[in-house]
């Protein structure tokens, strides 16, 4: 009875933690900002002398300022960016039915050196995918404006978002030390040591995420930023920032964006383009894969198994965000685990 008891808390928390993630996260965001501001901003009232509500407004706006600053100015050089990219769209493909027709005297070849029996189904396959090469720039160009129709759409989520996130941090910082207070008042005199080491053992671990991740972007950007510099691409620095962003994100790399652009320039008869932009894929992804293991610790690391289970589940309960919140999740779990503060598993 008693076992049945402690897997039921365990069911209990993890309910609680995805309801309070799913509909409280602006607010546990403004709670990690509080916390992580809070040294700088104690150290700058005791040398000024200025109130708490004034250094906490300032530390607010340094922080949510600058984030909301460079997410305008990505957001907004982003769509510039695919409305050129839309707008390009017919010269770039201008010479693909020429390419198709030279891809389908080959393949007519091949079908007519084939057996007889299996001539027909041959034919069957290659119509099949001519008309889907003939109707591929069409469907780029509905994807590009769908993009940017759910880009707009989404704008008011994100600003209610972002508002209520500056606002809690500014009204947590303000009464600091008592959010404090009443969050370790919840938590019982003989627990809160123990309790109180693992929530410093799971802040180390969010911070060597962090900076292991930061690291590997900034390790991107500078190498993408060399590549787009020898190929005088257009906002070479941020082309180079989009996609090492996109590259930080699990399962997904630079690939999504490089591969499918020399494709393009293949087809738009840039053809020593195309091969830089695979260079420079092929550059990227080697380095990230031996500077991973070593910036975010191959050992101590969950199994890429469990990992991808991980963002597997938090890509279908709360979308792209937790394809990065799952994994992170799992990595302080597994470190609460093996620092003994928790057991869920043997």
């Amino acid at each position: 009875m008693g076992r049945s008891n402690i897997w039921i808390r365990r069911a209990a928390a993890l309910v609680l933690a995805f309801l309070a993630a799913r509909y409280l996260s602006p607010f546990i965001i403004a709670l990690g900002v509080s916390a992580a501001m809070e040294p700088c901003l104690r150290k700058i009232r005791e040398r000024s002398g200025l109130r708490r509500g004034f250094v906490s407004a300032v530390g607010v706006l340094a922080v949510y300022g600058g984030v909301g600053a460079a997410v305008i100015a990505l957001g907004w050089k982003g769509l510039i960016w695919l409305y050129e990219f839309a707008s390009s769209l017919p010269s770039r493909l201008a010479s693909l039915p020429a390419l198709l027709q030279g891809g389908s005297n080959a393949v007519e070849r091949f079908i007519v050196s084939a057996p007889e029996e299996v001539q027909r189904y041959l034919r069957a396959a290659a119509a099949g995918l001519r008309s889907g090469a003939e109707s591929l720039p069409g469907r780029i160009y509905e994807r590009v404006l769908s993009l940017l129709g759910s880009v707009l759409s989404s704008a008011p989520g994100v600003i209610f978002f972002f508002s209520a996130a500056s606002i809690g941090t500014f009204f947590i910082s303000s009464g600091y030390d008592e959010v404090r207070k009443f969050i370790w008042r919840q938590v019982p005199r003989e627990k809160r040591l123990p309790v109180r080491n693992a929530v410093y053992a799971s802040a180390g671990a969010v911070k060597h995420w962090a900076l292991a991740e930061l690291t590997l972007s900034a390790v991107c950007f500078a190498e993408l930023l060399m590549f787009f510099f020898i190929l005088d691409v257009s906002h070479p620095v941020f082309a180079a920032l989009a996609a090492a962003l996109i590259d930080a994100l699990p399962l997904v790399g630079t690939g999504v964006i490089l591969v499918p652009w020399a494709l393009l320039s293949l087809v738009s008869g840039e053809n020593a383009k195309a091969v830089v932009l695979l260079a420079a894929y092929i550059t990227v992804a080697a380095v990230r894969s031996l500077l991973e293991p070593k910036l975010l610790g191959e050992r101590s690391g969950p199994h890429p198994a469990a990992s991808l289970i991980s963002i597997y589940l938090g890509f279908r309960l709360i979308g792209v965000a937790g394809m990065i919140l799952f994994p992170l999740l799992l990595t302080v779990l597994k470190r609460l685990h093996d620092g003994g503060f928790i057991r869920l598993w043997k």
